[in-house]
């Protein structure tokens, strides 16, 4: 599960890095955001692509850094994807980072969410991309 965990991870940030609009620089955080404040916010969005619907939020999370935070889920629809997210991220107890995304030369940072399920997992990173990320990453559809 953890190589799934990791090409997805590869697969949103290289997306989310070939955005000419990304190119904020910041130092590591201090900390990744805890898992109750991600249980907190939760999801408020989500968006489809080719590995399923991305359920997600961007937020400070109480950390100095804002973060997008996304959790794929296996919705049919964004209402659904919603949903799932929010039950998803009831089920975190783990939390790894945070880590520099490798090849960054623009400090992109991530962290990972984990639960008893290997099949349930989310994401952070920071700097957020651009606005329009996750429509440009819809595009990449089954």
């Amino acid at each position: 599960m953890r190589k799934i965990k990791y090409s997805w991870l590869s697969l949103l940030v290289t997306f989310a890095l070939s955005q000419s609009a990304f190119a904020q620089t910041i130092d590591k955080p201090e900390a990744c955001p805890s898992i109750d404040a991600i249980k907190a916010i939760g999801v408020n969005d989500a968006g489809d692509s080719m590995l399923g619907w991305l359920a997600h939020n961007i937020n400070h999370y109480n950390t100095k850094d804002k973060w997008l935070f996304g959790t794929l889920v296996s919705a049919t629809n964004k209402e659904d994807a919603i949903k799932e997210g929010n039950e998803n991220i009831k089920q975190f107890s783990g939390v790894e980072g945070p880590e520099k995304i490798p090849d960054n030369t623009d400090n992109t940072w991530a962290c990972i969410y984990t639960s008893s399920d290997p099949n349930i997992f989310g994401l952070t990173i920071t700097p957020v991309p651009p606005n329009n990320w996750i429509a440009q990453f819809s595009r990449f559809k089954k």
